[in-house]
């Protein structure tokens, strides 16, 4: 077949061409890999991502202030009562998990006055969150020693709910 130019068209064009068989097989085999992965979640759980929070049995609203030599103030949101004050230099966790929640308040123009809700769940998770942006931080995923600094805030308090 010659076209115009001179160019030879020497390839066949099939209209009946089928995928490979190994092709097929991979894709039914994904197939069927993701209906029983889905079905084990189901019937188990593991791999589930669900709420583990738990029925809180202790609880305490608290405000987080910056003084202006760089510490940071923990008060009871009710009474105003300080709780701690941790020094420049000391509670890195606590600045960080608070400059977390606060980058979400100020994504959404949400200033520092709302309080953050601190929990002590009947499963033993220690949440801090935050009812204003509805951002929660499972405190024990950092570890024990960091979940220490917010406990501490918890038992000053003798977790009222």
């Amino acid at each position: 077949m010659s076209k115009p130019n001179g160019i030879q068209a020497d390839h066949q064009h099939h209209h009946n061409a089928r995928p490979p068989k190994a092709l097929l097989m991979g894709c039914g085999l994904l197939v069927v890999f993701a209906v029983l992965a889905t079905g084990f979640v189901a019937l188990t759980g593991i791999g589930s991502s669900r709420d583990l929070g738990g029925a809180a049995t202790a609880s305490v609203s608290l405000t987080f202030a910056d003084r202006e030599d760089g510490a940071v103030i923990a008060s009871h949101a009710g009474t105003g009562d300080v709780l701690q004050i941790w020094e420049p230099g000391t509670g890195g966790f606590v600045r960080t998990a608070l400059r977390a929640l606060a980058y979400d308040r100020r994504a959404v123009g949400i200033g520092s006055t709302p309080p953050f809700l601190l929990s002590r769940t009947d499963r033993g998770r220690l949440l801090l969150e935050d009812p204003s942006t509805g951002k929660r931080l499972a405190l024990e995923a950092f570890g024990r020693a960091n979940m220490g600094e917010f406990e501490a805030l918890l038992s000053t308090q003798g977790g009222s709910l």
